[in-house]
C-alpha cells in the first residue's frame, strides 16, 4: 500500500494525463472496488478541506476564486457553483492549484458564460488525489471533502470612451491636474477609481483611490507630486446582500474587469516637471560697516508639503554696476520660507557695489532674479576747498573730487572761525563729481568756516579742509519786518519796510525744494517805509509759501530781510451769482451786454449765448444747446459790469447768460437775456440755382432775393478768372432797386463762356449807419453762352 509520500512522488509525472481524462468524463469521481479499501482510507486520510474560499465577480462572466490549500496530498480542485447554497452544485471546473506560492494560496478564474441576472452564485472547491491501487498504472480520483460555499455576483458591464482631459496623445502628458470621463454602460451603484504609480506594470492593489455614486461620468483630481507617471483604472461595482443558511446576510460586490487589465479601463498619465525654484525677492542692502553690507532677501516656499525641493540654495550676483554683474556666492536653502540674509565683507573702499538674487536647483533649475540694490562703501574725502566772497550775499566754494562712488557733496557752513567739534550748519548739496558751489545765503561782513563732505548710499567721507573768510560789507540797507498774510485763495500779500535810500529794486524770493529761487523783480520805492506786494504766481489754494527780501542796489544785492511764510486759503467758488443781465444791440456785429457784479473773489465771466441766424425776434432758446462765446475779464469789487460781444451775425436773434468764475469753481448762472436781435439787413439769396449750385448766367444778370423792407442798397462782387492762367479780374456791381412789387434785385453782367466766376452779395440796409448783411456766396458758376457783348 502506498504511503502519502508516494503518492506525492507521482504527482509531477501524472497530473496533466488526469487533468485530461478528467476533462473526457473517463475518471470515476469517487467510490472502489472493496478490494482496494485500504488504498481509498489511505488517500482519503491524507486530503483535507481547503479553507478561505473567497469568489468575487470581476466581469459580467467571469467571477475570480481563490482559496487555501492546507493539505499536502492535493493533486487536483474541482470547482463546484450552485444558484442557492443548499445546492445541488455542479462542477463548473477541474484545476491545479493555479498561482500556488509557498503560503499555498491557490487561485482560478471561473466563466459562467452570458448571463442578465448578477446571481448570486455559490462556489466551493473539492480537493482531489489520485490513486493507483494495483501498481498497473490505472489512475482513479478520491474526492475529499468540499469547502465551504462563498458567494459572488457578477460584475456590470463595463464603461467605454474612458478619456483623460479630452483625449488625444498628449492630453495628459506633463500636467497638473486630470478630468477623466467615460460612457456609462452598466447598473452600477457606485464607481472605484484605482490609481497606482510606477513607471510600467502597475499595481492597483483592492483599496479604491476614490468613491463616486452611479451615474456619475467624470472624476478630477490635483496630481499630488510632480514628474510622476500615474496609472488610472476605472472599475463599475454592483452590491447585492445575499442571505445565508446560518441567518447571517452577506454583502456581495462585482466588478467589472476588475483584475482583467484591458485598456479600455486603463489610463496613464504624466504630471508636470518640477517647476523652476520660485523667485526670491525684496532684496535689501544696507552697510553694516566701512567695508560690508548685509543683503536681506524673502525667500517663497510654494510648496510646504515639500513635495519637491524648490531650491537647493541662492546665487548672489554682484559687480560694480546693474549691467556688470556676475556670479559670486552661493547659500545655502532653508526649509520653509522666509528672511534669508548674507553679509559680503570684502568691499573695497569708495566702492559702489551693485547685487542681484536667484534661487538653483541641482540639475540645473534657475529662478528669476529679484530686484537690483545698490550699496558703497563710503567715498574718499575731497581736498583742496577754498572758498571766495562774490559778495555780501554769495560765497563761491571748489574743492578737488578725489571719490568714484559718491551721489553728492554735502556743504556745511559755521558762523566765525570753527573747528571739526563747532556747531556746524548745512548750507546745500552739491550733484555727483561737482567741485564747485554757491553759497548764497550770506550776510555782510560776517566771519564764515566752510567744510565739504562726499556723500553716498553708505555714509558720507571724512572732512574736507577747513577753509574760512569775511564777507564784504552789503551795498544797500536789507529790508526788515517782512510780514506776509493770505490774500485770497491763490494770493499771499507781502508787505515789508524799506530801510534803504539808494536802492535801485528789489527781489523778492521764495523757498523751493529746500533752496531760494528768485520770484519776482519790483521797482525802488521812493524813501523810506512800507512796501507792498501781491504773490499771484501759480500758486494754489492751502499752499504755503515762504519768502524773503533783498533790496538791489544795480546788479549787487543787500543781506535778506526776515523769512515769513503765510498759506494760502482753501478753495472757494466765486461768492456771488451775476444778475439783471440785459443784452442791447451795440451795431449789426456787436452786442452790449451789462449785468451786477455780485462777487468779490471772481477771476472773470464766461458768457453763453444761443443764436437765430437770419431770423428775428421773438424765439424760444428752450431745449437748444449753449455755447461759450466770450470770458470778460476780473473787475474790482462788486456793482454794475458790462462787457461787448463782437464778431456776431447781422441780422440775427440772441440770447445770453453768464456765470462767474475763478480756479475754484464757477458760480451759478445768471438769468437769461431777453431776446436781442443784431442790426443790418437779412443775408441774401441767389434765386435760380441748379443741382450743383451754380445759377443760368446766359441772360446776362443775377437775380438776388433781400426783403425791400430791409434792404436799402445790393451790392454784387464778381471774381472771374480763366483756369489754367494768371488771368484774374474783380467786378463790384451795384443794382439799382428791387424789381417792382418785389424783393428781388436784377444785377446785369456781361458773363464768359470758359471763364470761371466767383459772385458773392451783400444787402445794405436803410438809416444813416447803412449797416451791411453777412455776405452769401456761389463759386464757379454756370456760364452757358457769352452775353451779346464782349470782355469781362
Amino acid at each position: 500500500m502506498h504511503g502519502v509520500s508516494g503518492i506525492m512522488k507521482s504527482f509531477g509525472t501524472l497530473v496533466r494525463s488526469v487533468v485530461a481524462l478528467a476533462m473526457t468524463g473517463a475518471i470515476v469521481a469517487s467510490g472502489l472496488a472493496p478490494a482496494h479499501a485500504g488504498v481509498e482510507d489511505e488517500a482519503i486520510s491524507a486530503l483535507t478541506a481547503v479553507t478561505e474560499v473567497s469568489a468575487t465577480g470581476i466581469s459580467p462572466d467571469t467571477i475570480y476564486l481563490t482559496w487555501r490549500d492546507i493539505g499536502l496530498a492535493t493533486t487536483l480542485f474541482r470547482i463546484e457553483i450552485a444558484s442557492d447554497e443548499a445546492g445541488p452544485y455542479t462542477q463548473i471546473a477541474l484545476t491545479e492549484c493555479g498561482t500556488a506560492k509557498a503560503d499555498l494560496l491557490c487561485s482560478t478564474s471561473i466563466k459562467t458564460g452570458p448571463s442578465s441576472a448578477p446571481g448570486p452564485f455559490f462556489v466551493r472547491v473539492v480537493p482531489l488525489i489520485e490513486a493507483d491501487p494495483f501498481n498497473a498504472g490505472d489512475l482513479t480520483l478520491i474526492e475529499g471533502p468540499p469547502s465551504v460555499a462563498d458567494p459572488a455576483i457578477l460584475g456590470p458591464v463595463p464603461p467605454t470612451h474612458f478619456k483623460c482631459n479630452g483625449g488625444g496623445a498628449t492630453a495628459c502628458v506633463y500636467v497638473n491636474s486630470v478630468t477623466l470621463t467615460w460612457v456609462d454602460n452598466s447598473d452600477e451603484v457606485e464607481w472605484w477609481i484605482m490609481r497606482a504609480e510606477a513607471e510600467r506594470n502597475p499595481k492597483f492593489g483592492d483599496v479604491p483611490h476614490a468613491v463616486l455614486p452611479a451615474n456619475t461620468t467624470s472624476f478630477s483630481e490635483y496630481l499630488p507630486k510632480y514628474n510622476t507617471t500615474y496609472w488610472y483604472r476605472l472599475v463599475s461595482v454592483r452590491m447585492q446582500n445575499i442571505a445565508r443558511l446560518d441567518g447571517t446576510v452577506t454583502v456581495e460586490r462585482g466588478f467589472s474587469n476588475a483584475m482583467a487589465g484591458e485598456e479600455e479601463v486603463i489610463l496613464k498619465v504624466i504630471s508636470a516637471p518640477v517647476p523652476p525654484p520660485t523667485d526670491p525677492f525684496g532684496l535689501v542692502a544696507t552697510m553694516i560697516g566701512p567695508a560690508s553690507a548685509k543683503l536681506e532677501f524673502s525667500d517663497q516656499e510654494p510648496n510646504p508639503g515639500r513635495e519637491y525641493v524648490d531650491e537647493d540654495g541662492f546665487f548672489v550676483d554682484f559687480g560694480p554696476g546693474v549691467n556688470d554683474m556676475q556670479f559670486t556666492h552661493a547659500i545655502d536653502a532653508r526649509p520653509g520660507e522666509g528672511t534669508r540674509s548674507w553679509v559680503d565683507d570684502q568691499i573695497p573702499p569708495d566702492t559702489t557695489r551693485c547685487y542681484r538674487v536667484r534661487g538653483y536647483r541641482n540639475g540645473p533649475a534657475y529662478s528669476g532674479f529679484t530686484n537690483v540694490v545698490c550699496v558703497g562703501s563710503r567715498p574718499k574725502r575731497p581736498t583742496g576747498l577754498t572758498a571766495t566772497a562774490l559778495s555780501n550775499a554769495a560765497v563761491a566754494l571748489a574743492w578737488i573730487d578725489r571719490a568714484e562712488g559718491e551721489t553728492s557733496y554735502e556743504v556745511e557752513r559755521c558762523n566765525g572761525a570753527c573747528t571739526e567739534t563747532s556747531t556746524w550748519y548745512d548750507v546745500g548739496t552739491a550733484p555727483a563729481d561737482a567741485v564747485a558751489f554757491v553759497d548764497t545765503t550770506t550776510l555782510g561782513e560776517t566771519k564764515y568756516s566752510y567744510r565739504v563732505f562726499a556723500e553716498n548710499s553708505s555714509g558720507r567721507s571724512a572732512s574736507s579742509n577747513i577753509v574760512m573768510l569775511t564777507t564784504p560789507q552789503s551795498p544797500v540797507s536789507a529790508p526788515i519786518a517782512l510780514a506776509a498774510a493770505a490774500a485770497g485763495s491763490h494770493k499771499i500779500k507781502l508787505l515789508w519796510t524799506d530801510t534803504a535810500t539808494n536802492e535801485t529794486g528789489f527781489v523778492i524770493e521764495y523757498r523751493h525744494a529746500g533752496t531760494w529761487d528768485e520770484l519776482d523783480q519790483v521797482g525802488a520805492h521812493t524813501g523810506t517805509g512800507s512796501v507792498t506786494y501781491l504773490d499771484e504766481l501759480s500758486l494754489a489754494a492751502n499752499e504755503t509759501r515762504c519768502y524773503r527780501v533783498r533790496a538791489a542796489k544795480v546788479s549787487k544785492l543787500s543781506d535778506p530781510s526776515n523769512v515769513d511764510c503765510a498759506t494760502t486759503l482753501p478753495p472757494a467758488a466765486p461768492d456771488g451769482t451775476p444778475a439783471n443781465l440785459v443784452a442791447t444791440p451795440d451795431s449789426n456785429r456787436v452786442m452790449q451786454l451789462t449785468w451786477i457784479d455780485n462777487a468779490t473773489n471772481e477771476d472773470g465771466f464766461r458768457i453763453e449765448m444761443i443764436a437765430f441766424r437770419d431770423q428775428s425776434c421773438p424765439q424760444n432758446p428752450a431745449g437748444l444747446t449753449w455755447t461759450e462765446v466770450a470770458t470778460a475779464p476780473d473787475r474790482s469789487g462788486v456793482g454794475p459790469a458790462n462787457y461787448k460781444v463782437k464778431g456776431l451775425i447781422p441780422h440775427t436773434a440772441y440770447f445770453f447768460r453768464m456765470r462767474a468764475v475763478n480756479k475754484d469753481g464757477v458760480s451759478p448762472l445768471s438769468n437769461v437775456t431777453a431776446c436781442a436781435m443784431t442790426e443790418g439787413p437779412a443775408r441774401p439769396v441767389f434765386l435760380d440755382p441748379y443741382e450743383n449750385g451754380d445759377i443760368e448766367a446766359t441772360r446776362c444778370q443775377v437775380d438776388i432775393e433781400s426783403l425791400a423792407t430791409e434792404t436799402d442798397r445790393m451790392k454784387l462782387i464778381v471774381n472771374a478768372w480763366v483756369p489754367e492762367t494768371n488771368v484774374s479780374h474783380t467786378d463790384v456791381v451795384w443794382a439799382e432797386s428791387p424789381l417792382t412789387g418785389k424783393d428781388t434785385w436784377r444785377v446785369k453782367y456781361q458773363f464768359r463762356r470758359g471763364v470761371t466766376y466767383r459772385l458773392i452779395a451783400v444787402a445794405y440796409g436803410f438809416g444813416p449807419n447803412h449797416y451791411e448783411s453777412d455776405s452769401a456766396e456761389i463759386r464757379d458758376t454756370k456760364v452757358l453762352a457769352d452775353c451779346p457783348t464782349s470782355g469781362v
